[in-house]
């Protein structure tokens, strides 16, 4: 939402009611040259796209006034008034000129300008305003150039555009801008600009125009042909138009007095043949094509020297990828200078915006252009997903393609005393294997080394883009006091781990199942002599309370010569004094 100031011309008819606010939806632009202070209203505006809200307060409605607005066409204008007593919206309404019916929105076209009234509040008070409605802005078309014969026996460039501003039009030769023999012509639609070039001193390379303004710019050329040398880069192998655009072909022959002529599907062309010094050259252009003007464009010498360019008119507008790696494998140490890449075939001149693994959109700056041949980059990226997006005008292509970046895998292998593990990141392994070389062998000697494939499994994903934990195992029975490799083969090569030793300490199974038996005895046994302890402490025990029984059959005193009784639990029996034997405080 933008805020536009707007200004009122002194010419406003207003019958005014007190406490009336005016609500102006539409997008103006209007002028204050000439203005005194006095008549000058600045008006707080919040626009969209396609409307712009602007107040009218009660103080800018002194006197008999007039306002005047600029109306974008295809805008609307809506007006509504705000009554300060009770803070609501009251409908206002445009009086139609042909008809009485007045209409809550008015929507304007370009041929819409005039006096138009509004009414508000219950009729009870109306506004007078001057409407101007101006083009909306758009950026320059496509250049028509075209080629016609200029004084004495040389020829003339003529480029011409339209566009909201007026665009202006810039001559380049050689790839810079030229400022000579250039004349503008005057008195056109205020949308149009035209501008001619004599051609003279501009017939040895391509020449071409651009019209440019606020909205962009665009460009057309003189296509350029050289006979008697190969075809080079400068020169167009295909030239792709939409109908309406402009054609312009140049063919140069190195001697002047060879005859130069140009062909469409065969059928000979009548054009314009101007010399320069030592060459002669031949043009031919057509202001406004069709399809019809699709074919072969042949250009011909009498020495029968010739070069040709394939035009090609469409409706529709193109994109076709010429070329485009959807599965990349690069290495670590290539990273930092590596750029995805896309090579399209569009017209008109395509977009290019790239989807990161992490979802971010980057617009890729081209980085070659050549005859509607569209190369774009995206340098230093990251390892994952991407999603490439393309636009040509109207037309819309988008391709998924994925990074992988990889490395030499690490290997980890560690002993234990069943087995021995084998560790590592790696892309997908086409082949797992164990190579193993027994002691006290020369293992330096590779035929000393025997290998076993492993069988190939699902393995989980790393933390890393198209990588995988690899990790497989060997029985230690197999390898004990062997030299021990594990290798894997992926799509970069076939690697493997430094050797280990794996020594006696390595136990198989049957050793360790030895081992769990002679620790399960060890455990019963310890179970055995504890149970008996406790059975002989319990038994003494019981035959010494026994005893005690019988000396003394008071039940009270046996007791108390049984248990240890703490002070906070000491029995008061009658009888029993605080220094009784049974009294462990006593």
């Amino acid at each position: 939402m933008l805020l536009w100031p707007a200004v009122m011309h002194p010419t406003v008819q207003v019958r005014r009611h007190p406490a009336v606010v005016v609500f102006l939806v539409l997008q103006w632009y209007v002028h204050n040259d000439g203005l005194l202070d006095g008549d000058v209203h600045h008006l707080s505006c919040l626009s969209t796209e396609n409307t712009v809200t602007c107040s009218l307060a009660e103080a800018d409605l002194q006197g008999s006034q007039k306002t005047q607005l600029e109306v974008v066409a295809e805008q609307t204008v809506e007006i509504r008034s705000l009554g300060n007593s009770s803070g609501g919206f009251s409908p206002c309404s445009w009086a139609q000129r042909e008809t009485a019916n007045m209409l809550p929105i008015q929507r304007f076209t370009r041929d819409m300008d005039g006096l138009y009234t509004v009414v508000c509040g219950n009729s009870n008070y109306s506004v007078n305003i001057s409407v101007h409605v101006t083009a909306p802005k758009k950026r320059p078309s496509i250049p028509q150039l075209t080629v016609s014969e200029g004084e004495g026996h040389t020829v003339s460039f003529r480029c011409a555009s339209t566009g909201n501003p007026k665009p202006k039009i810039t001559w380049y030769t050689k790839n810079k801008p030229s400022s000579q023999d250039l004349k503008e012509e005057k008195n056109l639609d205020e949308e149009m600009a035209v501008s001619t070039l004599d051609g003279f001193h501009y017939q040895a390379s391509n020449t071409n125009c651009c019209a440019t303004n606020s909205q962009g710019k665009e460009c057309a050329l003189i296509y350029h042909y050289d006979l008697g040398k190969p075809m080079r880069e400068t020169e167009a192998p295909q030239i792709l138009l939409n109908p309406g655009q402009s054609l312009a072909l140049r063919c140069k022959a190195n001697n002047k007095k060879t005859p130069v002529e140009w062909f469409f599907n065969n059928t000979k062309l009548s054009g314009l043949k101007t010399l320069w010094y030592s060459s002669a050259f031949k043009y031919f252009s057509i202001e406004s094509v069709s399809e019809h003007n699709s074919g072969e464009y042949v250009c011909k010498s009498e020495d029968g020297q010739s070069k040709a360019t394939q035009v090609q008119v469409q409706e529709e507008d193109l994109i076709e990828i010429l070329e485009l790696n959807e599965n990349v494998r690069i290495w670590e140490k290539e990273k930092a200078a590596f750029c995805l890449q896309v090579q399209v075939l569009a017209y008109p001149k395509p977009q290019c915006d790239w989807i990161t693994p992490n979802g971010t959109k980057v617009q890729s700056d081209e980085t070659h252009d050549i005859w509607n041949n569209h190369t774009f980059k995206l340098c230093n990226p990251e390892p994952g997903q991407y999603q490439i997006q393309l636009r040509a005008g109207k037309k819309l292509a988008t391709k998924n393609l994925s990074l992988c970046v990889t490395d030499t895998p690490k290997f980890t292998v560690l002993q234990n005393l069943h087995i021995v593990t084998c560790m590592t990141n790696s892309s997908l392994p086409q082949a797992l294997s164990w190579k193993m070389c027994p002691l006290p062998a020369n293992c330096t000697d590779s035929a000393m080394w025997k290998e076993t494939s492993v069988n190939l499994q699902e393995f989980p994903d790393s933390d890393q883009f198209c990588q995988k934990k690899i990790f497989f195992f060997k029985a230690c029975s197999e390898v004990n006091n062997h030299n021990v490799q594990c290798c894997l083969t992926n799509m970069n090569g076939s690697y493997c781990s430094e050797p280990i030793t794996v020594k006696s300490s390595c136990s198989d199974s049957s050793d360790s199942s030895d081992m769990v038996l002679i620790l399960m005895c060890c455990v019963l046994v310890f179970v055995l002599l504890v149970s008996l302890t406790l059975v002989h402490f319990i038994r003494k025990k019981v035959k010494g309370a026994i005893t005690a029984s019988e000396e003394n059959p008071n039940p009270e005193i046996m007791w108390h010569k049984s248990v240890r009784v703490y002070p906070a639990f000491r029995p008061m029996t009658a009888g029993i004094g605080s220094s009784t034997p049974c009294d462990p405080d006593g």
